[in-house]
């Protein structure tokens, strides 16, 4: 299993291309946020008595979370991509004969796929750290071990349960023109799914009740907890009604989520069982999907063989 993990791992870095285009995401989310999204984000809450410099250290901080949250996913989606690339190409046969265990070959690539989003969850950070410090002058509360830890945990789940939802999705794909629609797919649609494009509170009723049934909209969340509780505590305080402009703010932009015949937004911890939750309800319902469909199709092929005999 590690020796599987590892030439995928030295396959993935040595083709530059694949690498930078599973950050093509995070790039273009990082991109939209500075070209456009910010400013209009920006006069929404310029007029509530916030300074530039405390909305560039909300914003630039609501940004880094979410763009965490599908650097995680799109990067563990192309490296379990690779799964692919040897199915077309045979390999899978050869390396059933040599581990003898599925779950072994399957681990392997998961592995891989684990610490591919975790690395590249630390390069998009660095990379956003390297540009919001010097430009935005911003506040991150890297000077707080806890906080940093829970930084580094959350990553390794963040790329852990992605690692394990990508091969859901991926098992089933058996061509590699596929398997590239379906990361163009999956990119495009989990900026929208973490709030990322867009705040929660601009999108319709629908795709907000969407987002609450994405893993991607609790590691966001989750991020963003750790990156900015302390500057929303500190922002909000002296504001009349401090309390309900934080609650707003943390609705319209995805921090906790009220979910349906609840009160209350979600918490840290309930995020955590959320995403466990779903990564594992929307695994089981491609799993599903994909028995149903090979069972339909040797249902067929029983058929055809019938009418020939007859």
């Amino acid at each position: 299993m590690l020796a599987l993990s590892q030439r995928n791992l030295k396959l993935f870095l040595r083709d530059h291309a694949r690498a930078l285009l599973s950050l093509l995401s995070a790039l273009i989310a990082f991109g939209l946020y500075v070209i456009f999204l910010k400013q209009t984000v920006r006069s929404g809450w310029g007029g509530n008595g916030l300074s530039t410099s405390t909305i560039n250290t909300l914003l630039d901080n609501w940004l880094i979370g979410g763009t965490l949250s599908i650097t995680g996913l799109t990067t563990s989606l192309a490296m379990v991509g690779q799964m692919v690339n040897d199915r077309e190409n045979g390999l899978d046969i050869d390396f059933r004969m040599a581990i003898h265990s599925r779950w072994r070959i399957a681990g392997g690539y998961v592995l891989s796929s684990v610490a591919i989003g975790f690395v590249m969850q630390l390069i998009v950070f660095a990379i956003m750290l390297a540009y919001f410090l010097p430009v935005d002058r911003i506040s991150v509360p890297l000077n707080h071990p806890m906080t940093v830890l829970g930084i580094l945990m959350l990553m390794a789940f963040n790329a852990l349960a992605s690692s394990a939802l990508s091969y859901a999705i991926v098992a089933g794909i058996h061509s590699q023109s596929a398997n590239t629609a379906l990361n163009t797919i999956v990119g495009t649609a989990s900026g929208f799914l973490a709030g990322v494009y867009l705040p929660v509170s601009a999108m319709p009723k629908f795709a907000q009740h969407l987002i609450e049934a994405w893993p991607g909209a609790y590691t966001s969340s989750l991020f963003r907890r750790l990156l900015m509780d302390n500057a929303m505590d500190s922002a909000f305080a002296p504001l009349p009604h401090s309390a309900a402009v934080a609650a707003r703010f943390r609705a319209d932009m995805g921090i906790g989520y009220t979910l349906p015949r609840t009160s209350q937004p979600t918490s840290a911890a309930g995020e955590i069982i959320l995403l466990v939750a779903t990564t594992a309800l929307i695994s089981l319902i491609i799993w599903a999907i994909r028995v149903l469909a090979v069972s339909m199709r040797k249902l067929g092929i029983s058929k055809e063989r019938s009418l020939a005999a007859i």
